[in-house]
């Protein structure tokens, strides 16, 4: 017996970046896998995120929701919440 059929939502060029946009997949219910060109440890690499197939418009509509900048992509990775106004100013 085969699974689903998988289908390519997304493709980036770094683990960090899919790891962030399967979180965001699955906190919306959405099932979805990284597969790499490579195997080799390491951010840096072409990276694809896969839904089956019968997701797939869902998660589109996801990620049409919610585009990230490269900045909170970098936040989202580093599990770091923004300053609230209230601590920026105390940091200023």
């Amino acid at each position: 017996m085969t699974g689903p059929a998988w289908k390519r939502i997304a493709t980036v060029m770094d683990t960090v970046s899919a790891e962030v946009i399967r979180r965001l997949l699955a906190s919306e219910g959405v099932p979805a896998e990284i597969r790499s060109d490579s195997s080799l440890l390491g951010e840096a690499r072409q990276c694809d995120i896969l839904v089956p197939a019968a997701w797939a418009a869902r998660a589109q509509a996801i990620l049409g929701q919610h585009p990230a900048s490269d900045a909170e992509l970098e936040r989202l990775a580093g599990g770091c919440d923004p300053p609230t106004p209230d601590e920026g100013s105390r940091n200023a």
